[in-house]
């Protein structure tokens, strides 16, 4: 059985022009336990649907508790970065903006063995 913590990556949303490459660096992550906790802030066309597929088409078994939220309009990033906090779950919280990808599939697994070192 993995020792390995769940950890909670965060990623706030709104008009990301490439969401799907910020998804897809998070998925390719070699760490074996991530709950992603995407929320959008009243992108207009956002679909929290299409992007649980997204997520559930792209697992590499290494993601748990999937939660995809939406606000109804535009709420700014502190209102948006708390209600994702409410949902976490994870040892360790993570942010990704949703403009933005990691560099390598190791960092989650680089960071992890930082904080427990």
């Amino acid at each position: 059985m993995d020792s390995k913590p769940l950890i909670s990556v965060i990623i706030p949303s709104y008009n990301s022009p490439d969401l799907w490459g910020t998804l897809e660096s998070l998925t390719v992550q070699d760490y074996p336990h991530i709950q992603p906790v995407l929320v959008d802030d009243g992108t207009q066309g956002f679909s929290p649907e299409e992007a649980e597929a997204f997520f559930r088409s792209h697992n590499c078994g290494n993601l748990e508790q999937i939660t995809v939220l939406q606000n109804p309009e535009n709420r700014g990033t502190v209102y948006t970065m708390n209600r994702a906090l409410e949902h976490c779950r994870g040892e360790y919280i993570f942010n990704l903006a949703g403009d933005d990808c990691f560099a390598d599939p190791q960092v989650l697994s680089d960071w992890v063995e930082a904080f427990q070192t």
